[in-house]
């Protein structure tokens, strides 16, 4: 079972308990309490006794995304603290402190690892998790996600390691790797962490407890595929209709290059994305890759929308829809005129074909003709 654990960076107890406090009428199923953001750290812990979730100490070092500049023996006096009071502790793979974790029994001991540049090979993800979760309670992996390989490589690392059965949390940092921590517990995730709310965010990516409590366990995921995204309003659009509709679920933008599509795939397959809609430059090449499709789409060559239908990917022309209904609506008659097209892609396939079926005369032109004679 995941359980959501709200990520608290405040400068001082009050304001973190008070955090706290509201964060767990909200639904927070455990906390995670950033003692790094405080530049004076607290005297007394006795307050915190009174939280009634599990409750993580850090105190995170600079080059693992922390702002903890302390001596060690500092760092060891207010974990110990902190343990005596009931936390868990999080300590940084790799840090000296590690060979004295076992003293701080029966508080569970989380060894976590930051990379905020890359994603590594998956073999390597695996090995991390492993290294960390050998002299810990649970391992935490984060990786920077810059591209869709990347997010492969965490979600296929995942996967492995979770076949262990060990307790683990592997996270994909930045908007490419939201996903992860939508579906954390398809990954067999132990925590997802969110932040107490909007702009309180304390890693690239991380989700508020509202959206994260709304979404729930199962929640619809689904997104834009293709390259460049940046500029689409669609995750816009359909957030607001899930929440105007009741749907628990999420519009999310994968980039991905021409030469990404399988790895998007293999994420869409191990996470069970429920669907995606195609932009440049898969319209066509995505067609492959499908198990079926559907007559529209078979008939003009081109995908605008795949929907997973119990593993089997099943792609969909919705494009010759919206041209036909943004005719209609103005009320334009095109039988017998002539239309000429600018572009000869995915899109500009929708177009024609519309066209053409209405009694129009089609001409095209494109930066490479030889892609508009074909």
């Amino acid at each position: 079972m995941t359980r959501i654990c709200v990520a608290i960076s405040e400068v001082d107890a009050a304001s973190a308990l008070a955090v706290a406090k509201d964060t767990i009428t909200r639904g927070a199923e455990s906390l995670e309490f950033r003692f790094d953001a405080m530049p004076v750290l607290p005297d007394d812990l006795t307050p915190f006794k009174e939280l009634t979730v599990r409750r993580i100490a850090t105190l995170r070092e600079k080059d693992q995304g922390g702002a903890w500049e302390g001596n060690i023996e500092k760092k060891w006096e207010f974990l110990w603290r902190a343990a005596e009071a009931g936390f868990d502790v999080d300590l940084e793979f790799g840090h000296p402190l590690i060979a004295r974790a076992h003293i701080l029994k029966p508080s569970r001991v989380i060894i976590s690892y930051h990379d905020l540049k890359k994603t590594p090979s998956t073999s390597r993800v695996i090995e991390t998790l492993v290294e960390c979760s050998a002299r810990a309670d649970m391992a935490k992996a984060a990786f920077t996600v810059r591209t869709m390989k990347d997010l492969d490589q965490v979600v296929e690392g995942g996967m492995w390691f979770g076949l262990s059965r060990e307790r683990f949390t592997i996270i994909g940092m930045g908007e490419l790797g939201t996903v992860t921590r939508v579906l954390a517990h398809k990954l067999g995730c132990t925590l997802a962490y969110a932040s107490s709310g909007p702009g309180r965010e304390t890693a690239p990516g991380q989700l508020d407890l509202e959206t994260m409590k709304w979404l729930g366990k199962e929640p619809l995921v689904t997104g834009l595929v293709g390259y460049p995204v940046d500029h689409s309003i669609s995750p816009s659009l359909h957030n607001a209709a899930f929440h105007a509709a009741g749907v628990r679920g999420i519009y999310l933008k994968w980039v991905t290059l021409s030469d990404e599509l399988d790895e998007f795939l293999d994420v869409v397959d191990a996470l069970g994305v429920k669907g995606f809609n195609v932009t440049i430059p898969h319209k066509e090449t995505i067609i492959p890759n499908l198990d079926r499709l559907d007559p529209v789409a078979e008939k003009i060559g081109a995908v605008n929308t795949v929907t997973n239908e119990d593993g089997k990917l099943i792609g969909r022309n919705t494009d010759v829809i919206g041209v036909e209904r943004t005719f209609e609506k103005n009320g334009v008659d095109i039988n017998g005129k002539m239309a000429l097209v600018l572009g000869a892609g995915g899109a500009s396939r929708s177009v024609c074909s519309f066209l053409a079926s209405k009694g129009a005369e089609v001409d095209i032109t494109n930066r490479t003709m030889g892609k508009a004679e074909s």
